[in-house]
């Protein structure tokens, strides 16, 4: 009996190609998943809003690079102030800074709000208005027994005087209320978290970035590129093997048609 290699060869291809179909098959799924979702979502932007929706989940808008903000709390009697070395918050109202400069402690007195900050004092109206700015680093506030404001800094204690406009050393009151800002715990307050970050991202564009594989960055575009040659694979492998099994089934139905019937 002889025996044809070369018949062999071909049998043998379409078995790795009928695997390598099969276990690429199951790769591929998830990203016509993924695909398939996201583009039934992109087509129908308009319907369903996707530009207005936002996304404020916060690890993924630190994916994005928006860093989750590092916010100071200080209680001046009734007023909450909270800022981030940028802004001041003073009871939900937004006041920029003149100069960058982290939060360290905040006062009420007769009406103001006195802010202070590592390099200087502030002196703010409950409505968030910068009144005026004094050259006096600041690390802790208080008032002394006769309702003046004492100033603690690295230097030592110093008083203000009745104008709040000039300073002088003071000696320090036996044991004065000192007020200072403290860190924010975003995790236990995310409505503060969302309103300092801002509306978050736009549902289109996470869905945009997810669909072309960019929110994994570059890697991600090679990525889809990679699925995008597997599945042309399987396209065209999974047609070979469909020809081949019509082929074979022709074979089988003619060789029946022409095999003798026993009488």
């Amino acid at each position: 009996m002889s025996h044809h290699p070369h018949r062999r060869q071909p049998a043998r291809l379409l078995r790795s190609v009928f695997l390598w179909h099969r276990y690429l098959g199951l790769l591929a799924a998830l990203f016509v998943i993924v695909l398939a979702v996201t583009g039934i979502l992109l087509n129908h932007t308009d319907e369903l809003k996707l530009n207005e929706k936002r996304v404020d989940t916060p690890w993924l808008l630190q994916w994005y690079g928006i860093p989750q903000p590092k916010l100071t709390q200080a209680m001046a009697g009734d007023h909450r102030l909270i800022s981030d070395g940028e802004r001041l918050r003073v009871d939900d109202r937004s006041l920029v800074l003149p100069v960058p400069g982290r939060m360290t402690a905040a006062l009420e007195h007769e009406g103001l709000l006195l802010v202070g900050r590592r390099d200087d004092l502030l002196l703010v109206t409950p409505e968030g208005e910068l009144i005026d700015r004094l050259e006096l680093p600041v690390s802790a506030l208080a008032h002394d027994p006769q309702g003046r404001i004492l100033v603690k800094n690295r230097q030592g204690t110093f008083l203000l005087d009745a104008e709040l406009s000039n300073w002088q050393p003071a000696s320090t009151p036996a044991s004065p209320d000192w007020q200072q800002a403290e860190p924010l715990d975003l995790a236990r307050q995310p409505e503060i978290a969302r309103r300092w970050r801002g509306r978050g991202l736009p549902l289109e564009r996470v869905l945009l970035d997810v669909h072309s594989g960019r929110i994994l960055g570059s890697w991600g575009v090679w990525l889809m590129d990679a699925a995008a040659l597997v599945m042309l694979f399987l396209a065209v492998s999974g047609s070979w093997i469909w020809i081949d099994r019509k082929r074979k089934q022709r074979a089988h139905r003619k060789q029946r048609r022409h095999k003798p019937q026993p009488r």
